[in-house]
């Protein structure tokens, strides 16, 4: 004869395996997001210096078989920077497949003080309807 616990456990398996499952619904993934997420995870972006510590140089380079426009970067958290680089620029380059682009050279504006930047963009895969054959 089995425990009281044991057909209490037995009960409650035979209700749950009958009830309706109830789950979260996620929104289908929007393409656009996608399409722009595959592209950016195609791209390897470095920064190096040039002129010494003065000027450093935002490359990106292409990974895939597609090209790539960059549609927008920002420059943001800018300190002693020359010129007005800081800020939203669009578009971007569009890069050839396998291909390495200069995104933006930044120069420090006083040589004496600390400067610093930080960078962002955002990128999407070329149609292949508007490449040009």
């Amino acid at each position: 004869m089995p425990r009281p616990n044991m057909i209490a456990l037995l009960a409650l398996v035979v209700m749950l395996g009958t009830a309706p499952a109830i789950a979260q619904t996620i929104p289908p993934p929007d393409s656009a997001r996608l399409a722009a997420a595959s592209a950016s995870a195609a791209l390897v972006h470095w920064v190096a210096s040039s002129s010494g510590a003065a000027e450093q140089t935002i490359f990106i380079k292409n990974s895939s078989e597609r090209p790539i426009d960059i549609t927008s970067y920002e420059i943001y958290e800018c300190l002693n920077l020359a010129k007005s680089v800081c800020g939203v620029h669009a578009p971007g380059p569009r890069i050839a497949a396998g291909k390495t682009v200069a995104l933006q050279t930044i120069r420090q504006r006083d040589r004496t003080a600390r400067w610093a930047f930080q960078y962002r963009f955002m990128a999407a895969f070329v149609p292949p309807d508007s490449l040009q054959p």
